[in-house]
């Protein structure tokens, strides 16, 4: 469940399954002209489960593969 990965310590194998309560528009960081990033943005959700619920970020590149496939209902992992 969530609330035993936020219990337990950091680990590499961690993992959340829960279903999408919310959705945040992105946002994007970068400065004009600044070459240093590719895709300065970001958008986080809300996963939850029966135990409780956790947001998650989503950066850079993965932003723009994932904003448009993950939506409010969905279940993920």
């Amino acid at each position: 469940t969530i609330a035993e990965i936020l219990r337990a310590p950091h680990s590499k194998a961690a993992f959340a399954f829960g279903r999408v309560t919310e959705k945040a528009n992105v946002l994007f960081y970068g400065r004009p002209n600044d070459s240093n990033q590719r895709f300065p943005m970001s958008f986080k959700f809300t996963l939850a489960d029966t135990s409780g619920s956790v947001t998650v970020v989503v950066w850079n590149a993965a932003c723009m593969r994932y904003f448009a496939s993950i939506q409010l209902g969905d279940v993920v992992a």
